[in-house]
C-alpha cells in the first residue's frame, strides 16, 4: 500500500532514504520569459523541486544553454507542492522558471 502523507508518497520517501543526499540550492524566478540553470552537483541523478510562491515550471536535459521558458514545457510543481525527478541516467541540466515572486527549492541526491 501507498500512503500520501502532505503530498509525499511513502515508496518515494523510501527512494530517497536509499541515495545520497549532495546539496540544495534556492532560486528566486524572475518571471515567466527567464529560465534559471540549476547548479546540479557531479553525481546527481535525481531531484526534488518544491514550488513556494506561486507555479514552477522545469525542464529536465533542456536544449541549448538558455532554453524558451514557456508554460508549455513539462514539468509542472504547483505552488506549496512537491515533485521528484526520479534517477535520470544522463542528467546534465535542470532548468526552472516561474513569476516573478515564484521560488524554486531543488535537493538533488545521487542514485541510491
Amino acid at each position: 500500500m501507498v500512503k500520501n502523507i502532505n503530498g509525499v508518497y511513502a515508496d518515494e520517501v523510501a527512494y530517497v532514504a536509499s541515495s545520497e543526499y549532495l546539496g540544495g540550492q534556492y532560486i528566486a524566478l524572475a518571471g515567466a520569459s527567464d529560465a534559471a540553470a540549476a547548479a546540479l552537483p557531479e553525481g546527481t541523478a535525481m531531484v526534488i523541486i518544491s514550488a513556494e510562491g506561486g507555479p514552477v515550471y522545469y525542464e529536465v536535459n533542456a536544449a541549448g544553454e538558455t532554453p524558451a521558458a514557456s508554460d508549455e514545457i513539462p514539468g509542472y510543481v504547483p505552488q506549496d507542492a512537491v515533485r521528484f525527478v526520479y534517477p535520470v541516467s544522463n542528467l546534465n541540466t535542470i532548468h526552472v522558471f516561474g513569476a516573478s515572486g515564484a521560488k524554486a527549492r531543488l535537493e538533488y541526491y545521487s542514485e541510491g
